[in-house]
């Protein structure tokens, strides 16, 4: 795996080296990538905020690119204690970070909220709802396990798009995936880390996103959601709305759950005018 940028390492409580690359100078915005992918996919975004004069940290979580893997019993809270433990090694002192986050890195993301007073506010893409989502059947955990196993990447892809992802989102894709989808960089990353696929979905499986959790979070909450996008993508965000003053939704028009990675100028111009309105 090759990067433009060192990869630096912080070894967190229980001894997991967790990775993260950080480029540019100024106000901290850490990025936190979604299932089965690693902080490559914020590559445009990335080099957007940099140079419009932000640090920018991306973290790869526990099983993703240069992360070591989760332990035992993967838990969602593990990605979110070692997100606040990044925060507070990479925020200078007395200031507060921006933490935007794509999909299932949003569940990390709102945990670490409520462990650290380093997290200055939250934009969270298209969070998934777990509370209803339907369970994974004994027969897909077979043949995930198996695949793992085998060490057989394609299936385990095609497995968690058409048998979990699709089942919630209403939208399973037909498979096998054309090539085309594995040459796409969405694709390529998607190989890459699909050996993280099984344990993210255990730990995906055990998470909170009870309404005590969603009233805990005590920043601002920028929940966004592609106009194009299932109604289950937008669930939690309503639902968090609902809940807590703090979080307010914005959709946006003709974009979808993959916004982030293939039209990155549209996050940025957003972030741009949540300045504003902020300052």
């Amino acid at each position: 795996m090759m990067c433009a940028f060192p990869i630096s390492r912080l070894t967190v409580r229980d001894g997991t080296q967790v990775a993260y690359e950080r480029q540019g100078s100024g106000s901290t915005v850490v990025l936190v990538h979604g299932g089965f992918l690693d902080h490559r996919a914020w590559g445009g975004l990335q080099a957007i905020l940099v140079a419009a004069g932000h640090t920018v940290v991306a973290p790869d979580r526990r099983g993703h690119g240069f992360s070591d893997p989760y332990g035992p019993r993967p838990e969602v809270a593990d990605d979110a204690g070692d997100l606040a433990e990044i925060v507070a090694a990479v925020a200078e002192p007395g200031t507060t970070v921006r933490v935007i986050a794509h999909s299932s890195g949003a569940h990390s993301a709102l945990a670490a909220a409520a462990l650290t007073d380093s997290i200055g506010d939250l934009v969270l893409y298209e969070p998934p709802q777990r509370t209803d989502d339907p369970p994974i059947n004994p027969e897909t955990w077979t043949r995930l396990r198996n695949a793992y196993t085998a060490g057989d990447r394609k299936l385990l892809v095609e497995l968690a798009f058409a048998e979990v992802v699709g089942k919630a989102t209403g939208q399973p894709p037909p498979v096998p995936l054309p090539q085309p989808f594995w040459d796409a960089p969405f694709g390529r990353l998607l190989l890459a880390n699909a050996l993280s696929i099984p344990a993210e979905l255990e730990a995906s499986s055990r998470q909170d996103d009870s309404d005590d959790s969603l009233r805990q979070i005590h920043v601002p909450i920028w929940c966004l959601i592609g106009q194009n996008s299932p109604p289950y993508n937008r669930k939690l965000s309503d639902r968090l709305a609902a809940l807590n003053p703090l979080a307010q939704v914005i959709e946006l028009p003709d974009q979808d759950h993959l916004t982030p990675m293939t039209n990155p100028v549209i996050v940025a111009d957003l972030l741009e005018t949540l300045d504003r309105q902020i300052g």
